[in-house]
């Protein structure tokens, strides 16, 4: 049967060609389309137990939602039980110099629990400790493996190393694995202390930046702590009503937030090359006949 196929196709070259090609689009779409949904969409964040891991920002009683403020962060993680761990960070941008090819750099002010709710550690020497999450903090940064790789040629003596971001002198602590983004690849990190002696930083009522990314204690459920946190906001709209009234939290897990708006499109091109598929199918059905 084999043979015998093979002999009819050699025998319709312009049938064959036009049958390949018409099948060859529509697997090729298809093929591809699946390949970006697969990494993007379907395959799981490389963290440890991706889904319980949540973002966190507030609401109003509008529906609208905003960044967190570092007095709300630091009450909620203090006061929720319903979380393992809790990290800020709000993100900046910062330009690289002193190096052969200065480059524009997507950071992040982070505080120190942010690597090991991810369960990220160090390449290279060590990520903040809490020291680092006050104000007084040194001029530290952490870089990405990529930065490290594309700026610094892998350099493995980086650690100790000063670089210079948007004209101050950092000095290099450490190097994170690679896979480490949210929202895009950060480059260089920085600890949240160095903002910690801004005024604006430690007002209540002054929504920069920052959000909130946190860890689920084992068999809690979304809606659980979520109330939980509720809790705590309407104990600080008591307590603080000039800059807190109304306000509630708004949770979404990291993978929807990372994901959402990406999901949808690429379902909607897969149903489309999908009929595209289909349509090339039926073409070769009627070549056939």
């Amino acid at each position: 049967d084999v043979r015998y196929g093979l002999r009819s196709l050699r025998k319709s070259p312009g049938f064959t060609a036009v049958a390949l090609l018409t099948l060859a689009l529509g697997i090729g779409a298809n093929t591809a389309i699946f390949s970006v949904l697969r990494a993007v969409v379907l395959r799981p964040l490389p963290y440890p137990d991706p889904a319980r891991l949540v973002i966190i920002r507030e609401q109003d009683t509008h529906g609208n939602s905003f960044s967190v403020t570092w007095p709300d962060f630091v009450d909620w993680r203090g006061q929720s039980r319903s979380f393992a761990a809790m990290a800020a960070y709000s993100p900046a941008r910062l330009l690289l110099t002193g190096v052969e090819r200065p480059a524009l750099l997507n950071a992040a002010h982070v505080s120190a629990s942010y690597f090991p709710l991810l369960g990220v550690k160090a390449e290279l020497g060590r990520t903040f400790v809490s020291a680092e999450d006050s104000a007084g903090a040194g001029f530290v940064t952490v870089l990405s493996d990529a930065l490290w790789r594309s700026a610094f040629g892998a350099d493995p003596g980086i650690v100790g190393r000063t670089v210079v971001l948007s004209g101050s002198a950092y000095a290099v602590i450490g190097v994170v694995e690679p896979y480490l983004s949210r929202g895009g690849p950060v480059d260089a990190y920085l600890p949240v202390g160095l903002r910690a002696g801004d005024p604006s930083f430690n007002n209540r009522g002054a929504h920069g930046s920052m959000h909130v990314l946190a860890r689920l204690v084992p068999g809690t459920s979304f809606g659980g702590a979520r109330a939980s946190l509720d809790t705590v906001m309407a104990r600080l709209e008591k307590q603080f009503p000039a800059s807190n009234a109304g306000h509630r939290s708004y949770m979404v897990p990291l993978t929807d937030s990372m994901t959402g708006e990406l999901r949808r499109v690429f379902y909607v091109l897969l149903a489309a090359v999908s009929l595209v598929l289909l349509i090339a199918c039926v073409n070769v059905a009627n070549l056939l006949l």
